[in-house]
């Protein structure tokens, strides 16, 4: 029997063929209880019944279950090692007591079967009054003894690939708070482990996932655009906003912007706004519900080599900005005029001339440069390839079946 993997999932239970979902109408609402549903069409009804389930990092055997639509986790609030208390959904907890009613250990019945016993009780995820009824909530119940598990087999059924052939049209990454406020684009004073894990591959945008496990901490978060849809995700928490129409994400997005656009870039530190959209020979900066009105425009010569392939800051405080041009990778100063020429000798051909998308963020003094062509990705610097060619899904499994 395969081994359970990280990735998305439908929860059905075996007993009553309906899923576990988070109650409809209550979809982002901490503590919303986790019921019994029928499987919902696709969209964001849909999206409350998928589960990023994922090993945790420091408890062997233990995965948490986060839901894609409200990012919170699968947990136990009341009544923690009581038979019958409710399964609701709570955002990450950091304090041990507390995490471990948000961690499950799944025990493999039959293929894609099996019992989840909560990490704090030791009881089972179950239905309760063993009901098999739409709606019907879900609890934690005394293990089932003998064959009969009643409602407490449950199928994990792993989404299936959307068969994007494109990761991104645009994409982002930032350093944000623990709560998930911007601080910037550049991360300091790296511990030694942490430098180790830098050194060993992966660059800034695994170390952080792989060092820092304090939900509080800071870490990178991306923000990806394809078209005209919208996702926010990290390696910390998933998926973390979307897929949406980025309209519904941007409610004042700049003019010309939604699906025209040639790439998006973080905004200046310090102008307001959180991005900078590249659309033809303009940079307009913006953010969730407010765009300038002023757009900074390309000078003559990036004019005459447009449209560029990708673009991204170069420098910690977003002043500095690199563009793909095909030929080259031409350096702006702030006012948008030419210094000079990145080279990244180290990053294949592909992504160094004909890259979908860039994006960059600081780690001390270094800049490390995430490219994007179709479904892979490369993590380059100056002086060195830190990761790739590699998947998307790979790196970020939990994108498979929701975006890619």
């Amino acid at each position: 029997m395969a081994a359970l993997s990280e990735g998305i999932y439908l929860i059905k239970n075996e007993a009553s063929g309906m899923y576990a979902t988070v109650q409809p109408g209550a979809g982002a609402k901490q503590s919303a209880k986790v019921v019994l549903e029928d499987l919902h069409g696709e969209g964001p009804a849909r999206h409350g019944q998928l589960w990023h389930a994922r090993p945790h990092s420091a408890r062997e055997g233990a995965w948490t279950l986060r839901n894609v639509h409200s990012t919170y986790l699968m947990d136990i609030m009341a009544g923690r090692g009581r038979a019958g208390a409710a399964v609701q959904q709570c955002a990450a907890e950091s304090r041990d007591d507390l995490l471990a009613s948000q961690l499950w250990r799944p025990r493999q019945l039959d293929e894609d079967v099996y019992t989840l016993t909560n990490g704090y009780s030791d009881k089972a995820l179950a239905v309760k009054g063993g009901s098999h009824e739409a709606n019907a909530p879900l609890e934690q119940a005394d293990p089932a003894l003998g064959e009969d598990l009643g409602t407490q087999a449950w199928r994990l059924e792993r989404v299936p690939p959307r068969g994007e052939p494109k990761g991104f049209d645009a994409l982002t990454a930032s350093v944000v708070s623990g709560h998930g406020g911007p601080i910037g684009a550049t991360l300091s004073g790296l511990t030694g482990l942490a430098k180790g894990v830098l050194d060993a591959g992966g660059g800034v945008f695994e170390t952080m996932a792989k060092v820092v496990t304090d939900p509080k901490a800071p870490y990178l978060r991306f923000d990806g655009f394809r078209g005209d849809e919208f996702i926010r995700f990290s390696q910390r928490h998933g998926i973390e906003a979307g897929p949406k129409k980025i309209s519904e994400h941007f409610t004042r997005p700049p003019r010309g912007f939604r699906a025209d656009y040639e790439d998006v870039l973080t905004a200046r530190k310090g102008s307001g706004h959180t991005h900078a959209a590249l659309i033809r020979d303009e940079l307009l900066e913006f953010s969730e519900r407010s765009a300038s009105d002023t757009p900074r425009i390309l000078p003559r010569e990036l004019r005459e080599q447009l449209p560029v392939k990708a673009a991204t800051v170069a420098d910690a405080k977003g002043e500095t900005v690199a563009f793909f041009t095909g030929d080259a990778i031409v350096v702006t100063d702030g006012s948008l005029r030419p210094t000079g020429e990145l080279r990244l000798p180290h990053a294949p051909d592909a992504f160094r001339t004909d890259p979908d998308t860039a994006t960059a963020v600081s780690v001390e003094d270094e800049m490390h440069y995430f490219l994007v062509r179709g479904e892979e990705f490369v993590v380059v610097s100056e002086g060195k390839l830190v990761q790739g060619p590699a998947r998307l899904t790979d790196a970020y499994a939990f994108l498979t079946g929701v975006w890619m």
